[in-house]
């Protein structure tokens, strides 16, 4: 629907249930940390939503051998709020990442 992929029209309508459906169930996830971002800036305050996104993104990439580099680019971005959601939900900022930011999905 309008050029979007599946994921990145859940987030766009913000149907956190169905974006976290989408992640459990192994979505594309190009893009993904800009979606986020930008629904995090724009919910401030009412994370309760989209907590259910970040914690199926924690389980699907918990032992990823390549891990996805949301915290590391939250904190290139200084997306403090985001950042914060992230490290609630069990996101390891000690991970060690190639090319940090820079990994395709991203």
């Amino acid at each position: 629907m309008d050029g979007l992929s599946p994921i990145q029209l859940a987030m766009r309508e913000q149907s956190w249930s169905l974006a976290s459906l989408l992640v459990e169930h192994g979505c594309s996830m190009e893009g993904f940390p800009a979606m986020l971002f930008e629904a995090v800036g724009q919910h401030i305050g009412v994370f309760s939503g989209i907590r259910p996104v970040i914690q199926a993104l924690a389980k699907r990439f918990s032992n990823d051998p390549t891990p996805f580099s949301l915290v590391h680019r939250a904190i290139e971005e200084n997306n403090l709020k985001c950042l914060a959601l992230l490290l609630e939900e069990g996101f390891d900022a000690n991970t060690p990442e190639a090319e940090t930011g820079k990994l395709s999905y991203l």
